[in-house]
């Protein structure tokens, strides 16, 4: 997961963010001790660690032994990763991100077939999510992308969907059925 955007004053929302942590500490020390502050500087971004482990052995399968939250911060901007390698994936992110010109406000953008391959693997033998994955793998069009823009008095608000996630809603329905196998008439009565 991965999301990121522009902030008025991000030493504050950092301030912010370590009193509260301080504040967790006073009634969790344990969870308090998991986060790193200023762990690392990448581009002028503070990034902000939490590594917590996981015991789940379905999830572990997913995610591995722990998994990675990343707040990074810098006086306008703000982003955060979680996941496997949260930290690699918000440096890509941030150098992205250089070469983005025309972004609207707000743009989420969720790719089906990660989404549902996970879901396969958490919890385990989940078949419907593992064919849905197999669905989208095969379409390469999976994405759903919601942008927000605003407009005098309001905001307009668009809604993407690619083919080949329109084409699994149709057909979720149909993969719930079991297979089953064809009648063979015998022509005995």
């Amino acid at each position: 997961m991965l999301t990121g955007g522009l902030i008025a004053d991000g030493d504050r929302l950092e301030k912010v963010v370590k009193r509260l942590v301080a504040e967790i500490g006073k009634v969790n020390p344990q969870a308090a001790a998991m986060v790193k502050f200023d762990a690392q500087t990448y581009n002028g971004v503070r990034f902000h660690v939490v590594k917590a482990p996981i015991e789940k052995e379905d999830q572990i399968a997913a995610l591995g032994e722990q998994i990675e939250l990343v707040l990074g911060l810098s006086d306008s901007r703000f982003y955060f990763a979680a996941g496997r390698d949260a930290a690699k994936l918000l440096k890509d992110a941030i150098d992205k991100s250089k070469y983005a010109k025309d972004v609207p406000p707000f743009q989420m953008v969720l790719a089906g077939e990660p989404l549902a391959k996970f879901t396969a693997e958490v919890p385990k033998d989940n078949p419907l999510a593992g064919k849905a994955a197999e669905t989208l793998k095969k379409s390469g069009k999976d994405c759903l992308t919601l942008t927000a823009s605003p407009v005098p008095n309001g905001m307009k608000v668009r809604l993407e969907i690619q083919e080949g996630l329109l084409k699994l809603l149709v057909n979720f329905n149909q993969m719930q059925k079991p297979a089953t196998p064809p009648q063979i008439n015998s022509g005995v009565n």
